[in-house]
């Protein structure tokens, strides 16, 4: 039976399959099989998810490394991190941003709010119940966002700022919904 409904990652086809489509593509052009565009496929997400991974761990914090770690090292994870499907794109950009998220939580301070919000935007359309795990940022110390107005407290600020990463992702899903039309 068919969903009658269609999926959002379906729709964010543009980047959420991109290592995929490009190692296919390459593979396409130098003549290659179906079963190795099917493995070149795999070997470029595989690639994608082990790079990301190192740099994901590189930016946590040194006492926190072992249980992200761990994560990326389960069966499922590296399942997914050789498949063709959407996950294993989402799976590292979480580790990143979990991974940016600890940082700052060890820091005190936003340390790399800008790559924060622009992994949430791009996290969101793929995945919408992502939007939940943008909201541990209301976890980070007040501190860690300094109003640049008196009269405005600091949790103020870090609320807008939560909300702006929600706002982003919710906004460039509905521009891929709108530019894709259901059929």
């Amino acid at each position: 039976v068919m969903d009658p409904l269609p999926h959002v990652p379906v729709y964010a086809r543009v980047y959420a399959y991109l290592p995929q489509l490009l190692s296919t593509w390459v593979g396409v052009l130098l003549g290659a099989n179906r079963m190795t565009l099917y493995f070149a496929g795999g070997a470029a997400m595989l690639a994608l998810h082990a790079g990301a991974g190192a740099l994901a761990l590189s930016i946590m914090p040194k006492g926190w490394r072992l249980p992200l770690y761990l994560v990326m090292l389960l069966p499922m994870a590296l399942q997914q991190a050789t498949s063709f499907s959407y996950d294993p794109l989402i799976n590292d950009m979480a580790f990143l941003w979990l991974a940016m998220l600890a940082r700052c939580w060890v820091d005190g301070r936003l340390v790399q709010g800008g790559w924060m919000m622009a992994l949430g935007a791009l996290m969101v359309p793929i995945k919408p119940p992502y939007l939940f795990l943008l909201m541990l940022t209301l976890l980070l110390p007040d501190s860690g966002f300094p109003s640049p107005w008196k009269k405005i407290p600091s949790r103020w600020v870090k609320a807008g700022y939560t909300i702006l990463c929600i706002g982003l992702g919710l906004g460039l899903m509905g521009v891929i919904l709108r530019t894709q039309p259901f059929h």
